[in-house]
């Protein structure tokens, strides 16, 4: 499983150099604030979505291993705890960073991201599409959980962006109210939410190929007891692994407050830190 991702991910790292050191910034994108404006969204939520998440997705690949020889039908009920918690609890983040989009943020500094904001949280919902992924990794199918998450990082939303940019930039043009930023700015967040629907879709192939049954895992067959046990394992790991995502959000806010023009500074920063 090691050796197919690494090599996978040599395959696909002269491409992608190109791509995000090149291509994009020269041709798809030329508006390094747009980037910056981005990173500032991911990089402002990225703490709660991982609060949120409570680490729903490493309770499953443990306990769907733990239990998928001796108690299959067991074992399937923490991928179905997955689905639902991310379903709901996703339901719950949209609507809360849409209220904040839409009566706190535009009498903020940062009114001209509030639309980016809205856009950027849709990437919470339904919010399972990587469950097949985590699945993967439960069945020790590392292999084509590396080979999933490399053409789903590299390929699929890759290119989904870079169609989306270069299709609203095209729209938005011609409208001078709004313009190519604005249209750079919709099309890099409607891109990302796009590319995660390809990227379910190629390993649901997969999963299907394996002889598995996709509309198992969307059931509810799981009871309280197994609820609760996720999320007691959970609520350890995510103490620690929103702490990340909290320094990201002060480093951004900082640049936000000391660096002028800082949505262009960290658009370059971005690109210089996709490249290397």
């Amino acid at each position: 499983g090691f050796l197919t991702g690494f090599f996978a991910g040599i395959l696909v790292l002269i491409p992608q150099v190109i791509l995000t050191g090149f291509i994009f910034p020269r041709y798809i994108m030329p508006y390094p604030q747009v980037s910056g404006m981005y990173g500032y969204a991911q990089d402002l939520f990225q703490a709660m979505w991982t609060l949120l998440d409570m680490s729903t997705s490493v309770a499953l690949a443990k306990y769907f291993a733990e239990y998928r020889i001796d108690k299959p039908e067991k074992a399937i009920h923490y991928v179905q705890i997955f689905i639902w918690w991310q379903f709901l609890s996703g339901i719950f983040q949209l609507t809360l960073v849409v209220s904040l989009g839409l009566f706190l943020f535009p009498h903020l500094s940062i009114a001209h991201m509030s639309y980016l904001f809205i856009f950027h949280s849709f990437i919470q919902f339904p919010g399972w599409f990587q469950v097949l992924i985590f699945l993967f990794q439960g069945l020790q199918r590392i292999d084509l959980a590396l080979v999933c998450d490399v053409l789903r990082m590299v390929v699929f939303d890759l290119l989904s962006k870079y169609t989306f940019i270069l299709s609203f930039r095209s729209i938005f043009a011609n409208i001078p109210q709004y313009g190519e930023v604005f249209g750079c700015m919709l099309g890099y967040a409607v891109g990302e939410w796009f590319g995660q629907f390809i990227s379910f879709g190629f390993t649901t192939v997969l999963f299907k190929k394996q002889g598995f049954h996709l509309g198992t895992i969307f059931r509810v067959d799981f009871n309280m007891a197994e609820f609760k046990q996720v999320m007691v394992f959970g609520g350890k790991i995510v103490i620690g692994a929103v702490l990340v995502p909290a320094v990201y959000f002060l480093q951004t806010y900082l640049a936000s407050i000391y660096i002028l023009n800082y949505n262009a500074e960290l658009g370059y920063y971005k690109m210089v830190y996709q490249i290397t």
